[in-house]
């Protein structure tokens, strides 16, 4: 993935449903690693992961297909656990087997990052709702860790 911004969210779910909606396709897949007992997602079925998927030991991974008509149903089974930030380690948004959303340890601040298919307009939009606190580009967080670890 070539990461384009690095994401300081500040509504979680407010930042994945904006990101399903504007990434969904028939040709888009949401990954989820984690502690998946509880999430039941056997009406839509599983999608076969597009390319290469490395996950933590012990943890359960689905995939599933990110069309539009999916996000609600999506959206409602992992709305209801209240705590899918922590259930839920890793996802992944994929779009013509591209990775264009990767958030990391449970949406930490620094493992939150958007590929070439999220304008900086969008992005705009999302901090200006307050569902984004600030978005920094690949270059500019580069730059950042390199002057504080020289």
């Amino acid at each position: 993935m070539k990461q384009q911004y690095w994401i300081n969210a500040r509504d979680k779910l407010g930042l994945l449903s904006a990101l399903m909606h504007n990434l969904a396709s028939d040709k888009s897949q949401i990954i989820f690693e984690g502690d998946l007992t509880g999430f039941d997602f056997t009406e839509i079925g599983k999608y076969e992961i597009a390319g290469e998927y490395k996950c933590d030991l012990n943890t359960d991974v689905t995939s599933l297909l990110l069309s539009v008509n999916n996000i609600k149903y999506i959206l409602n089974k992992i709305q209801p656990a209240g705590k899918f930030v922590h259930k839920i380690r890793h996802i992944q948004i994929r779009k013509n087997d591209e990775i264009q959303l990767m958030v990391g340890d449970n949406f930490h601040n620094e493992c939150i990052s958007v590929g070439e298919l999220v304008s900086i307009e969008f992005l705009s939009i999302l901090k200006d709702k307050g569902i984004i606190r600030k978005f920094t580009s690949d270059e500019e967080a580069k730059e950042k860790y390199s002057r504080q670890n020289p």
